[in-house]
């Protein structure tokens, strides 16, 4: 094998001077350094290096600075179209301004290319609730369990989404599937309670509360004006029975 030719070593050093050179400039802007400001113009020597810029992007958006992250990953998206890090980045970045439409958008065309993930359908779900879009939402969450049926934030955010469409009973599926998952969810199980006393299930619903006030007493206050709001609900005259029974329950 020949030696590599001065012309084909400049590619692999610039990657490696391009990579040295975001990566310093990452760490700058993690630690608030005034340096980084000055190492910025010099990225424009590497308009090439989507990881790089990708990097940045993410970089920048932990910090706060979600317009100047979309500027960063629309480079990486011009080096590199398909970078799923950056796309992704970049819908995160348009949530973080309130554009949940937009967001919802771009999870939507970088899923169908990205890996069997649970987090994309999951992301999107969240983009679109934000959006107003329930239905919709639904469907993501539903796309996201299937993928992983261990996807504890997908099942939550599909039972909130259920309940506040009106679907007590398909709520009250997926807080129970919550519960199976993470025991100790505690909004899992106030909002399962919430959930059968809607569906006049009162018996499982303060079942479900007292596992609510098992993990946190503190919410008792909340599950007393719980029972009394629902349509479903009953009057405990005496707060301290009411405590009782929902201990004897947990």
């Amino acid at each position: 094998m020949q030696p590599p030719t001065e012309r084909s070593a400049e590619p692999v050093r610039g990657d490696r001077n391009a990579a040295t050179l975001f990566r310093r400039c990452c760490a700058l802007l993690e630690q608030g350094a005034p340096g980084a400001m000055a190492l910025l113009p010099h990225l424009d020597a590497y308009p090439a290096y989507a990881p790089g810029w990708c990097a940045l992007g993410q970089t920048l958006l932990r910090a706060g600075k979600a317009e100047a992250a979309r500027v960063a990953f629309a480079r990486a998206l011009a080096a590199d179209p398909a970078l799923l890090p950056a796309q992704l980045g970049d819908a995160a970045a348009m949530l973080a301004l309130g554009q949940a439409d937009a967001a919802a958008a771009a999870y939507g065309k970088a899923e169908p290319g990205a890996p069997e993930l649970a987090e994309i359908p999951y992301r999107r779900g969240l983009c679109l609730r934000q959006a107003g879009q329930r239905e919709a939402a639904a469907r993501a969450f539903e796309r996201a369990v299937a993928l992983d049926a261990n996807a504890v934030p997908a099942w939550f955010a599909l039972a909130l989404t259920r309940h506040d469409g009106g679907d007590a009973a398909g709520a009250a599926t997926a807080y129970r599937r919550v519960l199976t998952l993470r025991p100790e969810h505690h909004e899992a199980a106030l909002n399962l309670g919430v959930a059968l006393q809607e569906s006049g299930e009162l018996e499982a619903a303060l079942d479900a509360y007292g596992q609510a006030l098992r993990l946190r007493p503190e919410s008792f206050g909340r599950i007393a004006q719980a029972l009394v709001a629902a349509p479903a609900g009953t009057l405990f005259l005496d707060l301290g029975r009411l405590r009782g029974e929902l201990l004897r329950r947990a």
